[in-house]
């Protein structure tokens, strides 16, 4: 499903990534581990396109991924839940879950929310509530759970 070949990347002059393969192959979970810096951050942001590729391939469910924008990734079936949760801590529960969703129009959203609220059951009791008010815990099941409202085909999980 998702091939990386001689993979670099930098921040400024310093490089990061050096000559990083990998592959996963569909319905399989890989863990990265390594010591803080080692580039595990830098490799998925390089995966989910925010963070540039300066040498070798990414490819996805055979489509090289090099010259497809962030934005479009999702869309393709890769999605992220980031380091730090990152969630809209203004808006309500469903309404950030209905975000990981803006792909979609179609009636499966709301079963898709439903399936949201089967796996994390204490995120349907607090739906209607700021998601800012969250437990630390609570926020990362959000921020999970918005995530795989994008259907995703793979799923990156920074620091879950």
């Amino acid at each position: 499903m998702l091939t990386v070949e001689g993979l670099r990347s930098r921040y400024g002059r310093i490089e990061v990534l050096h000559g990083l393969d990998l592959e996963v192959s569909s319905g399989e979970i890989v863990t990265v581990v390594g010591a803080n810096g080692a580039g595990k951050t830098t490799l998925l942001k390089c995966l989910s396109g925010t963070q540039p590729v300066s040498d070798g391939t990414i490819v996805f469910r055979g489509e090289s991924f090099n010259s497809v924008p962030a934005h479009k990734r999702l869309k393709r079936g890769l999605a992220q839940s980031p380091e730090g949760r990152q969630i809209f801590t203004n808006l309500t529960v469903e309404e950030n879950l209905r975000l990981g969703a803006f792909l979609f129009t179609d009636e499966r959203v709301d079963r898709d929310m439903a399936d949201a609220f089967a796996m994390f059951p204490i995120l349907k009791e607090k739906r209607n509530l700021a998601a800012g008010g969250l437990s630390g815990g609570q926020q990362q099941m959000l921020a999970i759970a918005r995530a795989l409202m994008g259907r995703p085909h793979c799923l990156l999980l920074d620091e879950p």
